[in-house]
Parts: C-alpha cells; sequence; structure tokens
C-alpha cells in the first residue's frame, strides 16, 4: 500500500512517498495546496496521507481530503506519553519519539533534531516517552547575535573546523557551532550514565554540519521524521 507523509515545519513543507515500508522519495516543497496533495495522491495511487504541522500554517484544506490523518496526541502511538502537557507536545517530536521505536525498539533511545530549534526527545527501552528539551537552533544563535547588538554581522550557519576564531566571523561561527555541539555532548553523556545501552539519534537540516565533529556513536537519518509518521500512520489505517 502506498503512503504520503508530509513534514509541515517552520522552514519548509517535504513531502515523502512510502511503499509498504520502504521510503521511495522526499521532496521539499515551498508551499503545499490541497489541489496538489490530491494530484500527488492520485499520482501514486496513494490512499493515506499523515501529515505533522508545527508551522503557524493552516491545515483544513487536508483535512477534507479522503484518507487524510493529523499527527494529533489522540493517535494510537508506539509509546506511552509521559509528557505532562500532551497537547502541547509538537507533532514532530511525537513523530520523532516514534522513530525510535521504528529503528531500536527494545533500547533506551535519545533523539536529537537540528533544524529551526534542537530538541531532545527520550523514549526509554520499555516504550515510555519522558520528555526532553528545546533551545535555539544552530542558524538562529547566529541570528540572535546579528538581531540582539548593533555590530556583529548576520551570518549562515556552516561548517568549522577550528574551535578558536581569529576573527568576529570565525568567531561567531565557532562559539555558535560548538557551544551546540557542547550541548549535544554534554546531553549524550549525562543519559548513558543513566541508560548505558542508549541509542543516540540525529536528523534535522543540520544534522550533517554537526555530525561531523560530534564525538559520540550516533546514527544519523535527516528523514528520520518520515519514518516515525509511516509507523503512527500504520498502527491507525
Amino acid at each position: 500500500m502506498n503512503k504520503l507523509t508530509i513534514d509541515i515545519g517552520n522552514t519548509l513543507i517535504k513531502v515523502a512517498l512510502f511503499k509498504d515500508a520502504e521510503m521511495e522519495w522526499c521532496m521539499p516543497f515551498n508551499q503545499l495546496e490541497a489541489n496538489q496533495l490530491q494530484l500527488l495522491m492520485h499520482t501514486h495511487q496513494v490512499k493515506h496521507v499523515i501529515a505533522s504541522n508545527v508551522s503557524a500554517a493552516s491545515t483544513l484544506t487536508f483535512e477534507q481530503i479522503e484518507g487524510f490523518v493529523k499527527l494529533t496526541p489522540h493517535l494510537k502511538l508506539p509509546f506511552v506519553n509521559y509528557y505532562e502537557s500532551p497537547e502541547t507536545l509538537g507533532s514532530d517530536r511525537m513523530a520523532l519519539a516514534a522513530a525510535t521505536q521504528y529503528y531500536f525498539k527494545g533500547k533506551p533511545c535519545v533523539v536529537f533534531d537540528a533544524g529551526t530549534c534542537l530538541t531532545l526527545d527520550l523514549v526509554t527501552a520499555d516504550q515510555i516517552y519522558l520528555g526532553g528539551i528545546i533551545s535555539p537552533g544552530l542558524q538562529m544563535r547566529l541570528n540572535g547575535m546579528h538581531y540582539f547588538t548593533g555590530k556583529l554581522p548576520q551570518l549562515t550557519a556552516a561548517f568549522v573546523e577550528n574551535k578558536i576564531g581569529a576573527n568576529t566571523i570565525d568567531c561567531m561561527q565557532s562559539g555558535a557551532y560548538f557551544g551546540m555541539i557542547a550541548e549535544i555532548e554534554y546531553h549524550i553523556q549525562a543519559l548513558k550514565a543513566k541508560y548505558p545501552d542508549l541509542q543516540v539519534l540525529l536528523c534535522g537540516g543540520n544534522a550533517e554540519l554537526l555530525s561531523k565533529q560530534l564525538k559520540s556513536p550516533l546514527f544519523v537519518e535527516k528523514n528520520l521524521l518520515m519514518y516515525g509518521l509511516h509507523l503512527i500512520l500504520d498502527l491507525n489505517v
């Protein structure tokens, strides 16, 4: 059975086609209208679609399409949700928690999403979701330094090799980049002290940039969220 998964993020919309349990392709869209989605469904003989939406955009026009499922805490999930305010838990974080069960069911897992924000989500070996963290993402850190000062320039996130910068641009890039590296490494080591067989997953737009300097062993999959959406859709249709 063919299925579509949709990730409506703060920057882009990504759509992936699954045939059975295998992802055939994943494409970015600047915007996606209901008629475009219906055309995709017709072209690829898709009967069921699921969407995660963390943007301010509404999915009401999608919800009129037969076979469309909006990810909410009320769906059947492959984990027990211990989050104190499940209605405020982002659908992207629910999908990422589900994705840990796609790859490492029966193991404690932490998944980092290095996108607009950096998020951490923890799932125990017995499939209990405990929560996590939210902090500024790499580009957001650079934007903040420019926005809240009078003279620091606007920069774009990039891979950084040298920890000590010899000019203002390099200092800003190094501070943002290695600050995030240190933050991720700290959480990994702190969690491994409690969960020695912890599995570490990394995804998001800056996953590749960060993985080059992270020392801890980890599993990198830029489309991890899509696999979580697919697993949730399978449980509910």
